[in-house]
């Protein structure tokens, strides 16, 4: 809520993400990825991304590796 802008570039930008070619899916997968592991120790964030996809039918996750997992 501080900041004014939450587009991908911002939060690139905002956070350092590694991209090496933005506007390919990968690439701003991969950052949107980094993001969401910055989150991820943060305590409210769980909370808040388990209401926001938690009831989704089949969700695609990463493992530590990077590796498809579904669940």
């Amino acid at each position: 809520p501080q900041m004014r802008r939450h587009g991908l570039s911002h939060l690139i930008e905002r956070h350092g993400l590694f991209v090496l070619d933005r506007h390919r899916a990968f690439d701003d997968a991969y950052a949107l990825w980094q993001f969401l592991q910055l989150c991820a120790p943060h305590p409210q964030f769980n909370g808040t991304f388990e209401k926001l996809v938690g009831n989704a039918p089949a969700r695609l996750l990463l493992d530590d590796d990077g590796e498809r997992v579904i669940r």
